[in-house]
């Protein structure tokens, strides 16, 4: 139910404004694992940042959030 209510806030925050960007946050990259297949099928474009990812990585996806509309 979590994945479901964070789908319908997202949804209802692109349809209100396109551009808008969110940030979700979780304490465990399992759940972010999770989300990442509905995030999919309706069609967000996401980028992902944890304590796995080298430093480059991380790097570049914090400039690909702030820069790419689209995400």
């Amino acid at each position: 139910t979590k994945i479901d209510a964070l789908m319908t806030f997202l949804e209802t925050s692109r349809s209100r404004d396109p551009t808008v960007k969110s940030v979700v946050f979780s304490q465990w990259t399992s759940m972010l694992n999770l989300i990442e297949k509905p995030l999919r099928r309706r069609g967000f474009e996401f980028t992902r940042l944890d304590g796995t990812m080298h430093r480059t990585a991380r790097e570049a996806n914090i400039n690909r959030f702030q820069s790419d509309p689209s995400v």
